[in-house]
């Protein structure tokens, strides 16, 4: 499939690749007005494609707060998301966020990795 270029946004680097959005975030503490101009670079971007596939890779160690969980949980994006990967550093992160996973319940499929190629195939699974 068609592959873009590397865009920035508020919260990192964004490509789409193969049917799926590749987020790299390279904000530690985004605020919500960070999140939602990253938002709007993602539909502006990246709109004409099918992008309810994505891989978030999170290994810098980012800090989302409640309020832009709730935003990612929202009937708004979560009615164009198919499944969602974020990929994480280590096993331990990994145990501590799929926890709170228990609590932020979005409508759509999330899983956690420690390695982008399981990511990218379980994502595979949704097309």
């Amino acid at each position: 499939m068609l592959a873009t270029e590397k865009i920035q946004t508020a919260l990192g680097e964004v490509y789409y690749d193969n049917g799926i959005l590749f987020i790299e975030m390279k904000v530690k503490n985004p605020t919500m007005e960070d999140a939602e101009k990253h938002q709007q670079l993602m539909k502006e971007n990246f709109g004409k494609y099918d992008i309810s596939l994505s891989l978030t890779d999170t290994t810098r160690g980012v800090e989302i707060n409640k309020a832009i969980r709730d935003y990612l949980a929202g009937d708004e994006l979560s009615a164009s998301i198919k499944a969602s990967a974020v990929l994480v550093i280590n096993g331990a992160q990994k145990i501590l966020a799929n926890l709170f996973l228990q609590f932020f319940k979005p409508k759509y499929e999330i899983k956690l990795f420690t390695e982008k190629d399981k990511a990218i195939e379980w994502l595979n699974k949704f097309k």
